[in-house]
């Protein structure tokens, strides 16, 4: 099973992975870093660090940290749900085509993203045991999923964007390149004639993303420009 950007909200045992896959002898955390250039990784100090083009250097934490305080959390999670814990395994992935890795000791769990097949079967010899069923990985793996929580972000506070630069309308879901205009209970594009009934839910939805889950109706009319004609 395959859960990806999981967020749990579970007391002390927040946690948020990347890639969270679950095999019947073991659980993978894939911690994904999309950087680029050259990178190196020092196992003896933790110090990772990008060569850039110019020669200067960007440092970075020790992601390894990060993944051991998933899986730590990860661990506790399981074991506050009365479930079996399995072996708990970390990758540190880098997914940028252009990332140059250079390792300074042994880190065999810090690799490219076309290196993730051959880890994995590496792994799979590494855990040989069966630790769940494929009944009792499908019941934790909805277990995890029930217990999400994604995270909630106000974007106009996060980049501060003023309400007045917000444009309403609803815009053309086939061209996007206008606004649509509410004409006999339908949308309908002035521009490619397209037409659609339920245009205005995908505006609403990114009304959610930009102002969060409540509106009025009149703030909705507003915000979608709409008028009956």
């Amino acid at each position: 099973m395959f859960l990806y950007g999981l967020r749990v909200e579970e007391h002390q045992y927040t946690f948020q992975t990347d890639n969270l896959l679950l095999f019947p002898n073991f659980f993978l955390i894939i911690e994904v870093k999309n950087t680029a250039g050259l990178i190196k990784y020092n196992t003896d100090t933790g110090v990772l660090k990008r060569i850039n083009r110019d020669r200067t250097i960007k440092r970075y934490d020790d992601p390894f940290i990060q993944a051991r305080i998933q899986r730590y959390k990860l661990k506790k999670l399981l074991q506050t749900s009365n479930l079996t814990v399995p072996p708990i395994h970390t990758l540190v992935v880098f997914s940028h085509n252009d990332a140059v890795l250079e390792i300074e000791g042994h880190q065999p769990d810090l690799i490219i993203s076309q290196r993730i097949p051959w880890r994995i079967s590496e792994l799979e010899q590494k855990y040989p045991t069966t630790q769940y069923s494929s009944d009792e990985l499908i019941k934790i793996g909805n277990v995890l999923k029930n217990k999400h929580k994604p995270r909630e972000v106000n974007l106009i506070e996060k980049n501060n964007i003023k309400r007045t630069h917000i444009r309403n309308g609803v815009w053309c879901t086939h061209c996007k390149k206008t606004m649509m205009k509410r004409i006999n209970r339908n949308w309908q594009c002035p521009s490619c004639q397209h037409k659609d009934p339920k245009a205005h839910l995908k505006a609403l939805e990114e009304y959610k993303l930009m102002f969060g889950n409540k509106i009025t109706n009149n703030e909705a009319r507003i915000f979608c420009k709409y008028q009956k004609t």
